[in-house]
């Protein structure tokens, strides 16, 4: 058990989250979107800051979505546009926004920013990394998020070994 930050270390940082965390996922990127369900929080997703037609999960595309959308659970966002993801911040303040290599906005609040590929996408890529590889793992930096960090290990463990 970690001993909770005192005000003065808080400040510190631009965000802090309780983990596990249980509030609402902004997700801004469809390659967000496994690591999340494969964690078994597809319910917890609450805004796509994405095209919906590029939502390529059926539980989300053909349920998850249009049900939300009825009932007011889930919000979709105008793609790349940070105005509307921090107005939706300030309307849902216990929203988690995950944000990505490619993120505009790194240092907004409430945003965790996961990428083993650097700043640089496009300079990655040059170089030759493994953009795919390191997407499939962010699902242990998105797993420590809500205390899954062996599960999220073991399953990438497994996926390597298939692959």
């Amino acid at each position: 058990s970690t001993m909770p930050f005192d005000e003065t270390e808080l400040s510190q940082f631009d965000s802090v989250f309780p983990v596990p965390y249980e509030g609402g996922i902004v997700v801004t990127a469809t390659t967000q979107i496994p690591n999340v369900e494969i964690l078994g929080r597809r319910d917890q997703i609450s805004a796509f800051a994405i095209t919906e037609n590029l939502v390529s999960s059926p539980c989300l595309s053909q349920v998850l979505i249009p049900e939300g959308k009825e009932n007011g659970s889930v919000t979709i966002l105008p793609l790349y546009n940070d105005t509307a993801v921090e107005d939706y911040l300030a309307a849902n303040p216990d929203s988690l926004i995950l944000g990505g290599s490619w993120d505009s906005a790194p240092k907004m609040k409430n945003k965790v920013v996961i990428s083993d590929i650097g700043e640089s996408p496009q300079k990655a890529i040059d170089d030759g990394v493994d953009v795919n590889e390191a997407q499939a793992e962010w699902l242990e930096p998105v797993g420590s998020l809500f205390n899954q960090e062996k599960f999220a290990h073991t399953y990438n463990l497994e996926r390597k070994q298939r692959y």
